[in-house]
């Protein structure tokens, strides 16, 4: 698997610091989805986002909706 992308949504930051330590351990980087708001092609993609009054990241939902 050579296209591996790791993509996050975050409003305190935690998300981003598990993605980045995600994207370290496949030597790739971690993108904001709120820098790039449009998917790109993977073989293997991970979704990073936190749980907001029992509720996924709307921002990323929709994200994951567009692929």
């Amino acid at each position: 698997m050579n296209n591996i992308c790791v993509a996050y949504a975050t409003k305190t930051q935690h998300s981003k610091k598990l993605a980045e330590a995600i994207g370290k351990e496949f030597d790739v980087e971690a993108i904001n989805i709120a820098n790039h708001p449009h998917p790109q092609a993977a073989d293997l993609l991970f979704l990073v986002g936190g749980i907001y009054a029992g509720k996924s990241n709307p921002d990323l939902l929709s994200y994951a909706e567009k692929l």
